[in-house]
């Protein structure tokens, strides 16, 4: 059951969010380390906001996993020494999860190369030149023991050395191999943890193609 106006109200103090970070973006570099009452209530609300997006769109796994590490980032301080983390405190935390975390380094990363990469393999995905990148897979994969897992290697491979993006080669290739390697008796969480490693190895066999070295 959806409750419409906790939705909204969310979602307006979201977009208020959102608008007060690109307003007052240059602001809040420059009292870094020294937040705003106005700049914590922000932090907070984007956070919950970026949680919930997560919780409707990929399920609770990620936004577990990202509340356990809030919790160890504010009650880090108590735990023994071997994993013992500095107090940071409420304020400077949702402050530097907002600034540095939200609209950090790597949200600009994927917005600007990312999102290309993404656009990329969807284009190649939808002309069908995936589907010859898999025939040569399924081609290696067929005399091999690994049989699947090997068409999952193989072709993020051959991705890769295109795409030059993990994310654009797990949408293409994740697509069938997946699929497939369960279909012949993989476990789900093997077959995606193959798909993720191949994914990641196709990226750096395009790096190594490319080098001058």
């Amino acid at each position: 059951m959806i409750f419409w106006p906790v939705v909204l109200l969310l979602f307006a103090a979201a977009l208020a969010s959102v608008f007060y970070m690109l307003t007052n973006r240059a602001e809040l570099e420059l009292r870094y380390g020294f937040p705003e009452t106005t700049d914590v209530v922000i932090g907070v609300i984007l956070v919950i906001a970026v949680l919930e997006s997560c919780r409707r769109s990929m399920g609770l796994s990620i936004p577990i996993l990202a509340t356990v590490f809030i919790l160890y980032g504010l009650f880090g301080h108590y735990l023994p020494d071997a994993v013992r983390s500095y107090e940071s405190g409420f304020e400077i935390l949702f402050y530097q999860l907002a600034l540095d975390g939200i609209y950090g380094t790597l949200l600009s990363i994927s917005a600007n190369y990312v999102f290309l990469f993404v656009v990329f393999g969807g284009v190649l995905q939808a002309a069908g030149i995936s589907g010859l990148f898999e025939e040569i897979g399924t081609l290696v994969g067929r005399t091999s023991t690994s049989g699947p897992a090997m068409v999952a290697v193989v072709g993020s491979s051959i991705i890769g050395s295109v795409t030059m993006s993990p994310s654009a080669n797990i949408a293409i290739t994740g697509s069938y191999s997946i699929p497939m390697m369960k279909n012949a008796g993989y476990k789900p969480h093997q077959a995606a943890a193959i798909e993720g490693a191949a994914s990641t190895g196709g990226q750096s066999f395009s790096t190594t193609r490319l080098s001058p070295c």
